[in-house]
């Protein structure tokens, strides 16, 4: 679902490293808190991933309920399916989020996490939302805007430049800025909007930033823009913030929910 970014096996590896980090785990505790789930409830998860979120809101429906996932990365999928093996009312599928393989109506609760924002045609993919959503059903989607990403280093013309790397990973970098126009369009109601941000004071490899430092590496390393030594000076110049006590790391998230007529 991305451009330029593809979910193989060692970047599924990295990827759950993240999931099980504090930030990560208080970020699923909001949406947690914003889907509301109900015993009973049939859940689809677009961009499902490593399965760890499929396999919470798995004990949240109960038995009665069920929760499948969908990912466009065989490794992802290979990798949730192994994560909730014993799941007896969990589901994942390989799939294209503007071409979800699912009858209209088949969901009571549909959600996505940090997803949309990789995919070609997010028009497509909200409208498969609201077309997959059974009347009364309810959409709950996360997504970041990456311009307000804020991480103080010694050397901010580096970081202006790393950063529009980043940015480029993503098909639509903003995507909160125009999401409310789209699930209108799509025929959702919308019933909430909340915003929270990702905030690390320290630098620590456990955190969110931290993980995100040998992400980003990984990016600047396969886009070859930067030299070794530049990489490696914006790297130090990080570590020069932290031993400064000027560490510093801020992203603002935001949780759109809507509703089905």
């Amino acid at each position: 679902m991305s451009c330029g970014l593809v979910y193989d096996r060692e970047l599924s590896i990295k990827q759950a490293l993240v999931a099980r980090s504090l930030d990560m785990v208080e970020q699923r505790t909001r949406m947690h808190a914003a889907l509301d789930l109900q015993p009973g409830d049939r859940v689809l998860e677009i961009g499902s991933g490593n399965g760890i979120m499929v396999g919470e809101m798995a004990a949240s429906v109960g038995p009665g309920g069920s929760v499948t996932g969908v990912d466009k990365s065989p490794a992802m999928v290979a990798m949730a399916r192994d994560l909730c093996a014993a799941l007896v009312n969990v589901e994942f599928m390989q799939a294209d989020a503007a071409d979800l393989p699912y009858a209209g109506g088949s969901f009571d609760v549909v959600t996505a996490t940090q997803c949309l924002c990789l995919v070609a045609d997010v028009e497509a993919a909200v409208g498969e939302i609201s077309r997959v959503l059974k009347p009364g059903g309810r959409a709950v989607i996360l997504e970041t805007d990456w311009d307000t990403l804020v991480w103080n280093c010694t050397e901010p013309r580096l970081m202006d430049k790393i950063m529009a790397i980043y940015k480029d990973v993503y098909t639509d970098a903003r995507l909160p800025r125009r999401l409310s126009r789209l699930l209108k369009r799509a025929g959702l109601d919308i019933r909430g909007r909340d915003q929270f941000a990702m905030l690390n004071w320290t630098f620590d490899p456990d955190t969110y930033s931290g993980h995100q430092i040998d992400f980003t590496r990984g990016l600047v390393e396969n886009h070859h823009v930067l030299s070794a030594g530049e990489l490696e000076a914006w790297l130090q110049s990080i570590r020069m913030a932290a031993e400064a006590d000027e560490y510093f790391f801020s992203l603002n998230r935001y949780i759109f929910s809507a509703v089905k007529p």
